[in-house]
């Protein structure tokens, strides 16, 4: 993004349409890049706005801080109309990704003691929603169009796959991933041979085992 401290893509839908958000004048702002037409994406009266995913349909959404405790509420944005999203009992929700079927996926923070629980979330698209929590520390990343999840905990937890219901730890040598396809590729980011983070896609062996594809690392002795 021209001029911007930082730009961030986060989602892309098979037309091409790709929802992301950038640091343009010390705020951020959400935007749609779609034939080549950029569109800022800023829900009415917050503080700041971020735009993490799109789906095929065009729905759009993200998350935004509002203007009176600056805390963040989920957003979708649907033929132009903006509705807010909260998780059940958190004073905090992120929304992280959509998939086809309007199925929508974040982290929530719970009330739990000074600073609260980060648990993961899915809320269906007949509006009902499903609690996610993987030890102290959970948010769902990704949603594909079958319904699996990937779910990320803290350093001790790791990465999980869940397909069908049952979760599989991934395995990828210090890999951090952030989308997952109807094929189960994953892609994401991991430590560069230098500084950094550089990026990667994982292929399934099988439900257990992951390889990283085009990456070498001395740290994976691979």
């Amino acid at each position: 993004m021209p001029g911007a401290k930082q730009t961030e893509a986060r989602g892309v839908n098979n037309r091409g349409d790709i929802a992301f958000y950038a640091d343009a004048q010390d705020q951020l702002h959400g935007f749609l890049h779609a034939s080549g037409v950029l569109t800022t994406i800023d829900v009415p009266d917050a503080h700041w706005t971020v735009a993490t995913d799109i789906n095929n349909s065009g729905t759009i959404v993200g998350y935004f801080a509002d203007r009176g405790l600056g805390l963040a509420h989920g957003f979708v944005l649907r033929h132009g109309t903006f509705s807010t999203i909260d998780a059940p009992g958190a004073f905090v929700t992120e929304i992280n990704a959509i998939n086809s079927r309007g199925d929508i996926v974040g982290t929530a923070l719970e009330p739990n003691g000074d600073t609260g629980t980060n648990v993961g979330f899915v809320r269906y698209r007949d509006s009902s929603f499903e609690r996610i929590a993987i030890g102290m520390y959970s948010y769902v990343a990704d949603i594909n169009d079958r319904g699996d999840l990937l779910v990320n905990g803290n350093d001790l937890t790791g990465q999980f796959l869940r397909v069908h219901g049952e979760y599989h730890s991934i395995q990828a040598c210090g890999a951090f991933a952030f989308r997952i396809t109807n094929q189960l590729h994953l892609a994401g980011t991991t430590s560069g041979p230098s500084s950094g983070s550089v990026g990667f896609v994982l292929t399934p062996r099988s439900y257990l085992t992951y390889r990283i594809l085009a990456l070498r690392s001395p740290s994976c002795g691979m």
